[in-house]
């Protein structure tokens, strides 16, 4: 049973390592919806100091097929992308969504401006159904 969990494990997050991000977490924690069509764009804000991670995490549901995919990298100079994970729910209940972390670390002062896009895993070239732009400065 357990290897199967892992497994199970394993594949999600391989899953999101190629295409995928449930709050914004700065100093601030905030709730961003997931990714189907009735949802607006977001956008939100934070500030850090070189050195600090920032993680951001957007609901994400793996038995969906639209998923969270990088649309518009940070500047690199101000802000280096350091990886993206899954965080399952915390319920066993079938289909209730988990959380895509996906993790940057501030290099040096300036402003960073990511965003991200609910897409289909193949659908690249497409405008997303639903965007998150998140805005960093870094002092």
């Amino acid at each position: 049973m357990k290897r199967l969990q892992l497994s199970i494990a394993v594949s999600m997050m391989c899953m999101f390592m190629l295409a995928a991000p449930t709050g914004f977490c700065g100093d601030k924690k905030k709730q961003v919806k997931g990714c189907e069509k009735e949802q607006k764009d977001s956008a939100y804000t934070a500030d850090g100091k070189v050195g600090q991670v920032f993680e951001i995490l957007l609901d994400s549901n793996p038995t969906v097929s639209s998923q969270w995919q990088l649309v518009s990298p940070p500047d690199e100079k101000v802000l280096k992308f350091m990886g993206t994970r899954y965080r399952p729910p915390v319920t066993r209940m079938a289909g209730p969504t988990g959380k895509a972390v996906w993790t940057f670390r501030a290099l040096s002062p300036g402003r960073a401006v990511i965003v991200f896009g609910c897409l289909q895993p193949w659908e690249r070239d497409k405008k997303p159904v639903k965007t998150v732009t998140v805005t960093i400065n870094v002092r």
